[in-house]
């Protein structure tokens, strides 16, 4: 087996964050879409509180994501 030169060592890493965010940011879909169906039903209410949790959480992963590409705020 050859070396990896450093050059295609980056570019799988940035695939790899490419696909990562890609994750992220359809996680960030589903999320709101559970926030919409959740929201003003009481018996949902601790559901409510971690979808918004996770909510800022992802927000910033995606953020260091969008860092990393070099991506101004696409969100």
């Amino acid at each position: 087996m050859s070396k990896v030169s450093k050059e295609e060592k980056q570019g799988l890493k940035r695939k790899l964050i490419e696909i990562k965010y890609a994750g992220l940011t359809s996680y960030a879909k589903y999320l709101a879409d559970q926030l919409e169906q959740s929201e003003g039903k009481a018996i949902r209410a601790a559901y409510t509180k971690y979808i918004k949790k996770e909510i800022k959480y992802t927000a910033k992963k995606i953020a260091k994501a969008e860092a990393k590409l070099g991506i101004v705020g696409q969100n």
